[in-house]
């Protein structure tokens, strides 16, 4: 159900200076979009010397090569700077740095900034989602997210996608989706926030098993039923959660999905690629050169939960199995596939 509220940026109608956290792909890309757009727009990177680099050379190497920055984009190691002065804030960091980082930033962020999460995961321990950790670290914030079926690398590149703001009332989505849109990046709105961070959490490990079948020299069908019996359980999923069904079928549910199952760019499958191939989760940790994989931690998380309400989901448990129990993923597969029969919907 959607509601209005009162917008904090009455007097221009928009936000006069926005603070990315995180200085990932996604970050670095959210924050070269927001420049674009003219709006006065700082970039924080954790690390000194990284903030340093990509300043002088217009450039993130690391996450984002060949993407020039534009010369408006400030980039800064220094929270304080950063932070100052901003009316909303962009979460782009990985879940189990969330609430870190939002603490350090909390001084800064004042009674009705929005605070958007671009992140795409569960927190371990509290199983919460992430603007839940928002919710209780700056309680006079707006909480809000941005999700979708979005690689870093095509959206700075111009190249046209499209993704989903969600927020509580009515006022905040419109706005954000003003913010956020770009000729080549259409934005929809959804009242559905809870939903719309299970479908990006959940996605993660669904398509960490494509990239296990992928690995495993599988073909497109084994590849289109992970992916429709994924929808399956992660709307399931959902739904036990609180979420809306419908929202799974949307960009945030069905759209990310796809993408991350398929793509050349996506950590998740890559990651299961590896192990599929016969890598041991240590290695390809080592391999993914430092990036985080969020489908590994989520794994856990979900399991955990299926464990508080006595109802277990095939694929992620099975990744979890992979993962923190060791199991071989052909054994894995033997056993998926061999299952008593049951009906498609149940």
């Amino acid at each position: 159900m959607s509601s209005t509220c009162t917008s904090p940026y009455k007097e221009s109608g928009k936000p006069q200076r926005i603070c990315v956290l995180g200085g990932g792909s996604w970050g670095t890309t959210i924050a070269c979009l927001l420049s674009s757009k003219g709006y006065d727009t700082y970039l924080w990177v954790r690390n000194n010397k990284k903030a340093d680099a990509i300043s002088k050379n217009r450039e993130n190497k690391t996450y984002l090569p060949g993407i020039m920055l534009p010369p408006g984009l400030n980039i800064t190691s220094d929270m304080k700077f950063a932070c100052r002065d901003s009316d909303m804030f962009v979460m782009a960091v990985p879940t189990i740095a969330f609430r870190g980082i939002i603490k350090g930033a909390a001084g800064f962020i004042h009674n009705k900034n929005i605070v958007v999460s671009a992140t795409k995961g569960l927190e371990s321990g509290t199983n919460y989602v992430t603007t839940d950790i928002i919710s209780e670290t700056v309680p006079h914030a707006v909480p809000a997210v941005l999700s979708g079926p979005n690689h870093a690398e095509e959206i700075a590149a111009g190249m046209p996608g499209a993704s989903v703001v969600s927020a509580e009332c009515d006022e905040t989505r419109e706005l954000l989706m003003r913010v956020f849109a770009t000729p080549n990046f259409r934005i929809y709105g959804n009242s559905d926030m809870r939903g719309v961070q299970l479908c990006a959490a959940v996605k993660n490990v669904i398509a960490l098993a494509a990239g296990v079948g992928d690995g495993l020299g599988f073909g497109d069908n084994a590849k289109a039923g992970l992916i429709t019996r994924g929808v399956k359980e992660i709307s399931t999923f959902g739904s036990m959660m609180g979420a809306k069904k419908e929202t799974f079928f949307g960009l945030a549910g069905i759209g990310d999905l796809i993408a991350t199952c398929v793509s050349k760019h996506s950590r998740n499958r890559t990651f299961g690629e590896r192990m599929g191939k016969g890598m041991t989760f240590d290695e390809a940790v080592t391999s993914m050169g430092g990036m985080v994989v969020e489908g590994v931690n989520t794994a856990k998380v979900i399991e955990d939960i299926s464990k508080k309400h006595g109802r277990y989901f095939t694929i992620p448990h099975e990744v979890y199995n992979l993962i923190y129990e060791h199991k071989k993923p052909a054994d894995i597969v033997e056993e998926i596939m061999n299952r008593e029969p049951k009906l498609e919907t149940h």
